[in-house]
């Protein structure tokens, strides 16, 4: 279940920092041809999107956490019951038992 989670944030981070590397790429291109001023406007909101991105990702891990908590507990709850359910059934089958001995020994009894 968690395969799922973990490719995606091996997708974000994967975009992430692409997208890193292309704004940086253009940065460098643009500082030589575009004014100080004008660049600073146009990456303004790098930091705001590269916090974003980082905390979606974190989030994203958190999640992943709880639903593996989530899972094992699941689990350990399925285990306890078949572990229940086996043992409810050993004791049905000796009440079984004990039932036909006690009526084999009632029937038994009658005849005499």
């Amino acid at each position: 279940m968690t395969g799922n989670i973990d490719e995606i944030i091996s997708d974000h981070a994967l975009l992430f920092h692409t997208e890193e590397k292309r704004r940086k790429q253009k940065q460098l291109q643009l500082q030589n041809t575009v004014p100080k001023d004008i660049l600073a406007a146009l990456s303004a909101g790098d930091d705001t999107d590269n916090d974003a991105i980082t905390k979606a990702n974190h989030e994203t891990t958190k999640f992943k956490k709880v639903v593996q908590k989530y899972n094992e507990k699941v689990n350990n709850e399925n285990s306890q019951h078949a572990d229940r359910i086996a043992d409810i059934e050993g004791k049905v089958a000796e009440i079984i038992c004990i039932t036909k001995n006690v009526t084999q020994n009632l029937n038994q009894n009658r005849f005499y």
